[in-house]
């Protein structure tokens, strides 16, 4: 099955429109990012109130699914404070993150 990016589908599925519609408007097709954090530390500060600070992953091994992250979110670092008891996240453990505009 071949591959194609969504200007590929644009140009062979709707050459006609895509002049007509370039460039994309952001609010016909709104702007979602997915990265791929890792828990690097996890704090309790008692009466179940947490925080959590996060790191982009990284891999120099063109075979880990991590190389690929780091080509697009080569650094970053979120940290986070919960007071909501049902969320924990463990330290060593990566998760996605994922980012859409709040319209």
């Amino acid at each position: 099955m071949e591959r194609y990016t969504p200007i590929h589908k644009l140009l062979l599925l709707d050459s006609w429109k895509f002049q007509a519609d370039f460039p994309p408007q952001a609010k016909e097709k709104p702007i979602m990012t997915r990265s791929k954090f890792k828990c690097t530390e996890v704090t309790d500060r008692g009466n179940e109130d947490r925080s959590y600070i996060f790191e982009a992953v990284y891999s120099d091994d063109p075979k880990n699914p991590n190389n690929e992250f780091f080509k697009f979110t080569p650094a970053g670092k979120l940290t986070l404070s919960c007071l909501n008891p049902a969320v924990r996240f463990e330290a060593g453990k990566e998760y996605f993150l994922d980012i859409t505009p709040a319209e």
